[in-house]
């Protein structure tokens, strides 16, 4: 449907939300939770839109919304508050929810994640929603007052006003629409129109409207009564339509230029195959190789690590971070030239480029890494024991429970603090300011990203602000974290290259 024939519209929403399965979940994201209610009000027309300006910070996209079936099948119970109509029914288009971290309620942080809810299942999200309608009969533009309307698009919208089988959007900001249905139905008399029951459809007219207007009333109140029993306790985020990629590697493969004479250990390569695409609809697909030659020179500088006195956390994270990442830089340069080529031949802008290499660490799946055995971890409690009871993969005995960007480019194994040491060097050589945070309070580690975003989520170094990100699951732009993690005085930079 193109933009002229779409009225637009911004409003305030309530909806009603739920996870896919039960139980908890470490990675939580938008597109884990499931719209199944919405409740839109303070509608406003706005002139016209660019969907891809709104997309900023913390947002979701819907193209298509469409309203539950007869007998309540399938879509989502959708109800539309104005000051001309209380129902909706239709499907609406091009749906923009905003400030979803900012409004989610009941999170706690993904390390340690345990929900409080009414419900196993089901939440509430509130926020600013923009959205368009079909355009429909009269031709009114409720903008202006000017009238456009033939006799027989007159017609058509008079059969499309609401009753109990088809609820049609009659939504806008001023009495325009009012005005002219009053015209045409007799029993209201306007400045410049002729009075009372001589007009088109009479006295009788007006009591058939009256009774729609009862009808519709009847409507919504029963689809608010069934919205509020959700909506007292209940909290979302909704499903992210982003493409699902592919991460693939392969077995072991002997080097073809290895000397089968010379003494083992010989070098084996595994070749990678990742596909993936960003916020805007970019595909990418970078294939690299790894060998084990250059695996066992990153492990034996990070086991060195394993002798090392701990009196400052913080310095500690600082050193071990960068003394890894200086380790691995040079035998990433093959991925990097990846993304260097993609943003040349693409032509993306700064935020693109970011979230090309944000996207692609979110892409590969979580894996646990943790720096004792798993029996000594789970007898703490606490996210570790949660996780390992769900039977997830994890690799333990890993020291200081991190691995190199390299080890994590060869095995695709990592948690939160690996996911950001990698993204870190990746963007540090494309020439992008980065850094690491780390939180002792959430048990938790993100990447900082200098380049600008519509978000409060940042912390300023030398006068630079470096926007956060999340990386442990899909669905994060930059500049998007978990709703329990906001508190920035909770992290501290240990690592940042600018």
């Amino acid at each position: 449907m193109t933009n002229e024939e779409l009225w637009h519209f911004s409003g305030k929403y309530r909806g009603i939300f739920k996870t896919h399965a039960a139980g908890t979940t470490h990675a939580a994201a938008f597109h884990d939770l499931i719209l199944i209610a919405l409740e839109i009000r303070d509608v406003k027309r706005i002139p016209n839109r660019d969907v891809s300006k709104e997309k900023i910070a913390d947002f979701h996209y819907e193209s298509v919304i469409r309203p539950k079936k007869k007998w309540g099948i399938g879509g989502v119970d959708i109800s539309i508050i104005s000051q001309e109509k209380v129902a909706f029914s239709e499907k609406i288009h091009d749906v923009i929810l905003l400030d979803q971290s900012e409004n989610r309620m009941g999170f706690s942080p993904l390390r340690k994640f345990q929900l409080q809810r009414s419900t196993e299942q089901e939440f509430i999200l509130q926020g600013i929603i923009y959205f368009s309608l079909p355009s429909i009969q009269p031709k009114v533009d409720p903008i202006s007052t000017t009238t456009t309307n033939t006799a027989a698009d007159t017609a058509n919208y008079n059969h499309l006003l609401p009753d109990a089988e088809n609820i049609r959007p009659i939504i806008s900001s001023d009495t325009t629409s009012s005005e002219h249905l009053s015209r045409q139905r007799g029993c209201f008399t306007l400045p410049g129109t002729r009075s009372g029951c001589l007009n088109a459809g009479g006295c009788m007219g007006g009591i058939l409207k009256l009774l729609r207007w009862a009808i519709s009333a009847m409507i919504i109140l029963g689809l608010i009564s069934y919205l509020s029993k959700f909506l007292s306790s209940k909290v979302s985020v909704q499903k992210n339509d982003k493409k699902e990629g592919v991460v693939e590697s392969s077995d072991l493969r002997l080097d073809p230029l290895q000397d089968t004479m010379s003494v083992q250990p010989w070098n084996y390569l595994v070749d990678h195959d990742i596909k993936w695409s960003d916020f805007l609809e970019n595909e990418f697909h970078s294939k690299y190789t790894t060998n084990t030659k250059n695996l066992k020179g990153s492990s034996q500088r990070h086991e060195a690590w394993a002798v090392s006195a701990v009196t400052d956390e913080l310095l500690f994270y600082h050193d071990l971070y960068h003394d890894l990442y200086s380790g691995d830089s040079n035998k990433l340069d093959s991925l990097v030239d990846y993304f260097r080529y993609q943003r040349q031949i693409k032509n993306l802008d700064p935020s693109a480029t970011a979230e090309m290499v944000i996207t692609f660490v979110q892409e590969i799946p979580y894996v646990l890494i943790h720096d004792g055995s798993c029996k000594d971890v789970c007898a703490e409690g606490g996210f570790m024991a949660e996780y390992h009871a769900q039977g997830k993969p994890c690799v333990p005995n890993v020291v200081a429970g991190v691995y190199s960007p390299y080890e994590f480019i060869h095995t695709l194994d990592g948690d939160c603090d690996t996911r950001s040491l990698l993204a870190y060097s990746i963007l540090d050589k494309l020439g992008f300011g980065a850094s690491i945070w780390v939180s002792r309070e959430y048990g938790h580690s993100i990447l900082g990203v200098a380049v600008p975003s519509n978000s409060a989520n940042y912390k300023s170094i030398k006068g630079v602000r470096y926007f956060a990100v999340e990386l442990t699951a899909k669905g994060f732009r930059l500049g998007m974290i978990a709703p329990e993690h906001t508190e920035m005085n909770n992290w501290n930079v240990v690592l940042y290259n600018r």
